[in-house]
């Protein structure tokens, strides 16, 4: 529910209305919510296939379209707190729909969804850097050292700089204003903007590094035990202006 006094959207819903519900930690394709008129389907949820041990699974993106009609049924048979259990049970298993979506909702999950970016796996996500060469994509003011290494992919953000025999990739993507300090080594690792990153500095299976985190560390090793539980998506991800536009859409 909204605000105190403000109304209730659901309260003048038509029957014959289109709704999307939607979830911000999830990226999905754009045809989700457009034409919705199109689909005669009275409730569809969207699911993305996930390779597991036991052959395919599929995870719920936590978007769901419909009509009113749907929902004004849902609330008439559970109360507003269980609004999504009453529209599972009206569902069904016809209702299923698979789609190539990117979910954010762990650190991990982050990291997944920057490497499927980079390796051109998401074709509704555009890489807003230019490609310096083959696997490599620089923003504007960025700073390389001739002695050092990127492996592809790698992305690096506006006025970034990397170091003297410093090697980054593969899988790196480093946000605004990053320093990656002489000898220091990155893969598969995210890396906040303002982030800096000490000479000799080993970095591996790391995800949203905070400001300053390694300005004296020196030849030691970061495992990725140190993640953070809470991502921060501000500058560090090539997904982050994407979900920063789905906030406002859905707001």
């Amino acid at each position: 529910g909204g605000p105190e006094g403000s109304p209730d959207p659901l309260s003048h819903l038509s029957a014959q209305a289109q709704v999307l519900l939607a979830d911000a930690r999830s990226l999905v394709p754009a045809d989700v919510w457009k034409n919705l008129r199109n689909d005669r389907n009275s409730l569809a949820f969207y699911h993305r296939p996930r390779a597991c041990p036991s052959g395919i699974q599929l995870d719920w993106t936590g978007w769901c379209r419909g009509r009113g009609q749907v929902l004004v049924e849902a609330l008439s048979r559970r109360p507003r707190g269980d609004l999504l259990t009453a529209l599972m049970e009206l569902a069904g298993t016809t209702s299923c729909r698979i789609c190539l979506a990117l979910i954010v909702r762990e650190p991990q999950d982050l990291l997944d969804a920057n490497g499927m970016v980079l390796a051109g796996k998401v074709p509704y996500v555009t890489l807003r850097g230019r490609a310096a060469a083959r696997g490599v994509w620089k923003e504007r003011g960025v700073r390389v050292h001739a002695t050092a290494r990127l492996i592809e992919p790698v992305y690096l953000g506006e006025h970034s700089e990397v170091g003297r025999e410093a090697t980054l990739g593969p899988n790196v993507v480093l946000g605004t204003g990053c320093i990656v300090a002489a000898r220091a080594t990155a893969r598969d690792c995210v890396v906040t903007a303002a982030t800096y990153v000490g000479p000799g500095t080993r970095c591996e299976q790391l995800v949203g590094l905070r400001s300053g985190a390694f300005r004296h560390a020196r030849g030691d090793a970061v495992s990725g035990a140190l993640r953070l539980s809470l991502i921060d998506l501000r500058g560090a991800s090539l997904l982050a202006g994407a979900f920063r536009g789905l906030r406002r859409w859905l707001a």
